[in-house]
């Protein structure tokens, strides 16, 4: 088979060498179709013809137990699948639990006030010394007009937030020559000590989706920032493991389904070999009525008995007579 190319292969093994093969291989799908008993040769017992023998008696009880005996341990098999599939479902519920918890303690990368600046931040020209001042009052002014102050940083958060994304429309997008823009606004915001450096990388985050939103002719113009890294999907054993489960339960219910079919084909065929010397049994009498003959006794073959029930004997002619009026009449 192997200089054919074919996929099967045959194993001279015992079934449970087998099984402890496959174990080792971590092939569990190979190991519950081998967890079974081996059937016993049935030879002249599946046939009608020796019907009473003990021998054929015993052998048909025998393969009918083991049968048995393999739907059982297929059943065994799959109620054990259902409490471990029902305990994989919690271990990877929790499982997922904790890494979500721990995404949300974790702080997301984030950029430094220097990155954000040549990112984000005013070009560096002489106006830009200059209109430094002009940022400063305009903060000021702000921050006095709202209360807001360094001590109300994590109250404040999600309002200085909203007031950045409301100041895009009328502040315009990029960074004017003569004009404080809402990236000023956030970056002084910051060393005033009002907001956060994660705050920061939000509010700035949200400042040039606003742009893009309210401006796309203008905001094409603007650097992109670098794209953020990205961290690594956190591996999750458990739901794997659950998947593997859910795969084998398909497995499981076919080898059920293909053991009880064979058991239950096993007592059909059974129950038409019990039926089949009755059957000779009636096509014997019928022939021998037919020709006017009485039923032959039942305790010869079936076989002989049906042979000669539907071939009877060539009828015999009689002894030709010699008679004083000649010859005898010819006979075909």
């Amino acid at each position: 088979m192997v200089e054919l190319g074919l996929p099967h292969r045959i194993d001279h093994r015992r079934l449970d060498a087998q099984r402890d093969d496959a174990l080792q291989r971590r092939d569990e799908e190979q190991a519950i179709n081998l967890d079974r008993l081996p059937q016993i040769h049935m030879g002249k017992a599946l046939h009608a013809s020796h019907p009473g023998f003990t021998v054929f008696k015993e052998r048909r009880e025998a393969n009918r137990a083991i049968l048995a005996e393999n739907t059982r341990r297929i059943e065994r098999h799959e109620n054990e699948h259902a409490v471990a599939y029902e305990g994989q479902q919690h271990a990877a519920l929790n499982e997922s639990m904790t890494i979500i918890k721990a995404q949300q303690n974790s702080l997301p990368p984030m950029w430094s006030e220097a990155d954000l600046q040549k990112h984000y931040g005013r070009p560096s020209t002489r106006r830009h010394k200059l209109i430094q001042a002009d940022i400063g009052a305009e903060a000021a002014r702000i921050l006095a007009k709202r209360q807001w102050y360094p001590s109300q940083i994590y109250d404040n958060g999600d309002s200085i937030a909203a007031f950045l994304r409301g100041e895009v429309c009328h502040r315009g997008a990029g960074h004017p020559i003569f004009t404080v823009t809402t990236r000023d606004l956030a970056f002084i915001f910051y060393r005033l000590g009002v907001t956060t450096l994660p705050a920061l990388n939000r509010q700035l985050e949200d400042i040039r989706v606003e742009e893009l939103k309210r401006f796309p002719r203008k905001a094409k113009t603007l650097r992109k920032p670098p794209a953020r890294p990205v961290p690594p999907e956190p591996l999750r054993p458990e739901q794997a493991r659950l998947t593997q489960l859910a795969q084998r339960a398909g497995y499981i219910q076919r080898e059920m389904t293909r053991r009880h079919t064979q058991e239950q084909a096993f007592e059909v065929r059974m129950r038409q070999q019990a039926l089949r010397p009755n059957m000779a049994q009636a096509r014997a009498a019928s022939a021998h009525t037919m020709l006017g003959k009485p039923a032959p006794a039942w305790g010869r073959s079936l076989g002989r008995l049906h042979h000669r029930a539907t071939h009877p004997p060539f009828p015999q002619t009689p002894a030709p007579q010699n008679t004083a009026a000649g010859p005898p009449a010819w006979r075909p």
